[in-house]
């Protein structure tokens, strides 16, 4: 596209294409949060009745679970973005 930024209708054609694309990319991005979101729920009602049935636990530095698994995913995170050079 721009290549072709000085022919209008070529740029026009392309567009069209490109609008019509859309829907079909749409719908397989859905299936793939479907596909991951169910499941993610899933895990998460699950641990929540988990330590619920444990009245609680605090887990670390006096946080209950929730706060325990953003702390520990954010630095499991800044650490394999570091290891694998992921910028």
């Amino acid at each position: 596209m721009k290549t072709l930024k000085d022919q209008p209708d070529k740029m026009l054609e392309l567009q069209k294409k490109q609008m019509a694309s859309i829907p079909k990319s749409f719908s397989l991005s859905m299936k793939s949060v479907a596909y991951t979101m169910i499941p993610l729920l899933l895990f998460f009602r699950w641990f929540q009745d988990f330590f619920s049935l444990r009245e609680n636990p605090v887990l670390f530095l006096g946080i209950k679970w929730i706060g325990t698994y953003i702390i520990f995913s954010v630095v499991f995170s800044i650490i394999m973005k570091k290891v694998l050079k992921v910028h």
